[in-house]
């Protein structure tokens, strides 16, 4: 088993994060706007889940989040409870902190 992280790639064009292994993509797309990076979906192929993909592939939207001074909104289901799992400390749109 590859216990090394997977190499994830920004596509803005795309407004997708992707991790490409053995020639099949993951990822994860978002909408932005100036206030706000909206994390729409995630998705890892059936054969490559329980590899952290989808948390590396979150991982790297939360960071381009926090360097563009944005606020997250979850509207994927997977992003909601990992945020909540690792308590970023980023507020979620909507909250009273």
């Amino acid at each position: 088993m590859n216990t090394s992280s997977p190499t994830i790639i920004h596509r803005p064009t795309e407004s997708r994060f992707v991790s490409i292994v053995g020639g099949i993509e993951s990822e994860v797309r978002y909408i932005e706007s100036a206030a706000t990076l909206e994390v729409v979906s995630t998705f890892v192929n059936p054969s490559h889940r329980g590899r952290s993909i989808a948390a590396r592939l979150n991982d790297a939207a939360i960071v381009y989040a926090k360097q563009k001074g944005l606020t997250i909104i979850p509207t994927c289901s997977y992003t909601a409870a990992y945020l909540k799992r690792v308590a970023i400390g980023l507020p979620e749109a909507g909250s009273k902190n």
